[in-house]
Parts: C-alpha cells; sequence; structure tokens
C-alpha cells in the first residue's frame, strides 16, 4: 500500500511544481524585482505579494528536491539514500529560510498599517527570533555532538 502512496506522491508533485511556477509568474510582478525592492518605499501588499513569492519559489526549490529524491527512492536507485541523507541540507534554504523571509513580508504588511509601525521593531524581533532558532540549534549540537 505505501508503494501505491508514493506514486501518487510523487505524480502530484508535478502539478504542484507547475503551479508553483504560475503563482512565481503571476506573483512577480507585485514587485519590480527582488533586486529592486525598495524595503524603505513598499506598501502593504508590495511586502504580501514579496512573501507569496519568497514562500512559492521555497515551495518549489523544496518539491524539485524531493520530487528527485522520493523518485530514486520508488525505483530503488543507489542514489536514494545519498538524496535522502542530505535532504536536510537542502530543507534549510528552501523551508527554514524561505519560509521565514515569506512570514516576515506577511507580518511586515500586517504591522505596517498598524499606527506606530516601526521597522526597526519588526527587524529587532525578526533577528531576535533567528537568534533563538541558532541558539536552540547550538544547544541541540552540545546536547548531541554526534
Amino acid at each position: 500500500m505505501r508503494h501505491v502512496f508514493e506514486a501518487f506522491s510523487i505524480g502530484l508533485t508535478y502539478p504542484a511544481l507547475i503551479m508553483c511556477v504560475w503563482v512565481l509568474i503571476h506573483y512577480v510582478g507585485t514587485f519590480t524585482t527582488i533586486a529592486n525592492f525598495r524595503f524603505d518605499i513598499a506598501e502593504p501588499r508590495h511586502w504580501i505579494g514579496w512573501g507569496i513569492f519568497i514562500g512559492f519559489a521555497g515551495e518549489f526549490v523544496d518539491g524539485a528536491y524531493w520530487l528527485v529524491a522520493w523518485t530514486a527512492h520508488f525505483y530503488e536507485l543507489p542514489i536514494t539514500n545519498g538524496l535522502i541523507g542530505w535532504g536536510v541540507v537542502a530543507n534549510i534554504p528552501s523551508r527554514q529560510v524561505m519560509v521565514m523571509m515569506a512570514a516576515y513580508g506577511h507580518i511586515r504588511a500586517i504591522l505596517q498599517v498598524q499606527p506606530g509601525f516601526t521597522p526597526r521593531r519588526i527587524n529587532a524581533l525578526t533577528w531576535i527570533t533567528v537568534a533563538l532558532g541558532v541558539v536552540i540549534s547550538l544547544a541541540l549540537l552540545v546536547s548531541n555532538p554526534s
């Protein structure tokens, strides 16, 4: 039965990736480009668009990586263990970092329309949150250094 679920997971990843690309194509227009994105003057709608774009870009990268890994597993290819074993490395930029960036865009859009909003406050809270993640990571390494 697991084989059936694996086949459907692999098969449904293709339309998911196609739809990610579709979203990316449509949302890239909500801000000029990431290189020209002006953090200081962006409006809430730009931040929402930025968050959506970054979130789906991360989902595309993550989905593409795991599509290859699970396809290798499905066909019992010799590279399967390596792909699954190194999947955690692929998750860091595509899941953790890009989800945090997408969330920042959404949170900034919400807070930007609140009275007393200052980018300095959200940036400080964001860096404190990231620092907390680094501290937890280091604590995990100290408690289990293998």
